[in-house]
């Protein structure tokens, strides 16, 4: 009797031990993982931080203090819109000619955002119906539209109201210029015969 009570509690501590070990592992993976995924979290952000750093860095030595005035005003208005710092700098870089010439195509090379040409422009797609509010989603797919000519836009526009039978101020314009805004900077019409312009071409829309 007494062997089999000590071989009851023999197997019970064996099976204790076995749990508690197991718990331990389990524990120290988990605890491994949690601290591989921070180390991963500080790497990116470091990471991030470094390269908006690193952008700032390289705006500030390549503009003149005056320069440096005009894009910061210019950015302060953008991120009124609803972008962040760096989302403000890289959509001001697309748009007035830092980075890709997809639209320009060298027409704007480096230029330096003004503020109130900016907030004109602004205005103006608010004429055809979009809110302040929703400007954003046109600026994010099209940053050009920061630096377009307003003759390009209004030429644009009576494109559109006379060809789509839409009229500007109304939900459907304000609705289609939201889906497809690229449609306010085209200026070629090819009609299926490509001419080499695509990003400005209305048979794309």
């Amino acid at each position: 009797m007494l062997s089999i009570v000590a071989a009851t509690s023999i197997s019970r501590i064996m099976s204790a031990s076995s749990t508690s070990y197991n718990n331990n592992n389990n524990n120290n993976k988990t605890s491994s993982l949690t601290s591989m995924k921070r180390r991963r979290m500080r790497t990116t952000k470091a990471k991030v931080s470094k390269s908006h750093n690193n952008s700032q860095s390289m705006m500030c030595d390549i503009l003149s203090d005056d320069e440096t005035i005009n894009w910061a005003a210019s950015k302060a208005l953008i991120m009124e819109l609803g972008f962040d710092d760096e989302q403000a700098d890289l959509l001001m870089q697309k748009g007035f000619g830092w980075l890709k010439q997809d639209y320009w195509r060298n027409e704007k090379t480096r230029e330096i955002p003004n503020y109130d040409e900016i907030e004109k422009r602004l205005q103006y797609i608010e004429t055809l119906g979009v809110s302040r509010d929703r400007i954003d989603t046109i600026i994010e797919k099209i940053p050009e539209i920061l630096a377009m000519d307003l003759e390009v836009m209004s030429s644009a526009v009576d494109h559109i109201e006379k060809n789509f039978f839409m009229k500007r101020g109304t939900p459907a314009f304000a609705k289609y210029v939201c889906r497809v805004p690229q449609a306010l900077g085209n200026t070629v019409d090819c009609e299926g015969t490509c001419v080499g312009d695509c990003n400005r071409c209305w048979v794309r829309v």
